[in-house]
């Protein structure tokens, strides 16, 4: 499992809302890490339950951020949106295995949120901040 995610100043796409929404999804793949660290002594319940309530979190930034993108008219929304269905799809279809009995690699799971999460605020939402810049209101 990689190491934990640590939220620093580049990961910023300089809007409070977003930056404060993604320092919230960094701080609960943070608190994943740590329930995995002492999986052993967990049952499989918590682990899904905050699972879900993780999913459900990114949803809803999935939700207000698209609104954002929408409100300054984003050419790239629709690809973007495509992006967070794909992850949505993906973390959920893995939850659903996982409490339905299947074997897991939950630290695997851990490193696919991290790096997604990474990757998608590095390249995917910093992109949008630049069309910002350079198409002010």
């Amino acid at each position: 499992m990689k190491k934990p995610l640590t939220w620093d100043d580049s990961y910023c796409v300089h809007d409070p809302v977003i930056d404060s929404q993604h320092k919230h999804l960094f701080e609960l793949t943070d608190e994943l890490y740590k329930l995995l660290e002492k999986y052993t002594s967990l049952d499989k319940k918590s682990v899904a339950s905050f699972l879900e309530m993780l999913i459900n979190y990114a949803l809803f930034h999935f939700s207000s951020e698209e609104d954002y993108m929408a409100f300054h008219k984003y050419p790239s929304l629709p690809d973007h949106k495509i992006l967070h269905e794909e992850f949505a799809n993906r973390i959920t279809g893995l939850v659903n295995d996982y409490v339905s009995g299947k074997e897991i690699d939950m630290h695997g799971v851990y490193d696919f949120l991290s790096d997604w999460l990474v990757t998608h605020i590095t390249k995917e939402d910093k992109a949008f901040r630049i069309y910002i810049e350079n198409h002010p209101e």
